[in-house]
């Protein structure tokens, strides 16, 4: 594991005898997730309540740590057919601006 200038490493040995790689450089202790279980990470994470885009990416990154984390989780949370169903998104501006009518009931 190569490491970055921002983040400590430390291993830890599981009962299984696998390695867990743990980033300390924080006050809170942030797992390093191996690419295999990272969609099986963010599907435990998301998929309880579907909290959306910002507020998963906030939740991942309090606990685990992987290369361009942020995007990956962001896309998957972009796409959560779920959430699509769901989610009103408040933020959207119409296409043809303001109308503001003339006169009473003419638009």
């Amino acid at each position: 594991m190569q490491e970055s200038s921002s983040l400590q490493f430390k291993p830890s040995t599981l009962p299984s005898g696998k390695t867990l790689w743990c980033d300390i450089s924080t006050s809170k202790i942030r797992s390093y997730i191996p690419e295999e279980f990272r969609m099986q990470m963010f599907q435990q994470m998301h998929g309880f309540c579907h909290p959306g885009v910002k507020s998963t990416i906030k939740q991942m990154i309090e606990k685990f740590f992987w290369p361009e984390m942020k995007k990956q989780v962001g896309e998957w949370a972009k796409t959560c057919m779920r959430c699509q169903k769901c989610k009103v998104n408040s933020h959207t501006k119409s296409k043809f601006g303001v109308v503001i009518p003339n006169s009473k009931w003419k638009i």
